[in-house]
């Protein structure tokens, strides 16, 4: 059974960027909204080693954004995240941040392992086989 971490990050006053979340290694599975939110969606920037934030991008969709709605929590596919060790989420996007009226909370859920499913055996092999 994988361990679950939640791990704090906050947006302050006047601000549109997060404090840095280090992940420690684990799987981003997860993130809560915070309870009160000046409307905007979420996008976030990644970084392998704290030095430098990069906007995280999907090949297909363009920049990564998560619609917002206060209080509810997001699930995230983990996969995303597995090139960064250290988050910050932003509020609105690259182009476009928003700064928040207050300072706003919110919660990065964590796994320590993913039981993924072991894939099937192609159309002729045996399971086990080597």
């Amino acid at each position: 059974m994988p361990i679950i971490t939640s791990l704090p990050a906050f947006i302050g006053f006047g601000d549109s960027l997060s404090t840095v979340v280090d992940t420690v290694e684990n799987y981003v599975v997860g993130i809560i909204m915070p309870d009160a939110w000046t409307d905007a969606r979420v996008s976030v920037q990644v970084s392998p080693d704290a030095a430098q934030y990069h906007d995280l991008f999907d090949f297909n969709l363009g920049e990564l954004v998560f619609p917002t709605t206060a209080g509810a929590a997001v699930a995230v596919d983990y996969r995303r995240f597995l090139m960064a060790r250290y988050i910050k989420l932003r509020s609105g996007t690259r182009e476009h941040p928003v700064d928040q009226e207050e300072t706003r909370a919110f919660t990065i859920i964590t796994v320590d392992s993913i039981d993924a499913p072991k894939p099937k055996p192609v159309s002729g092999e045996r399971a086990g086989a080597d």
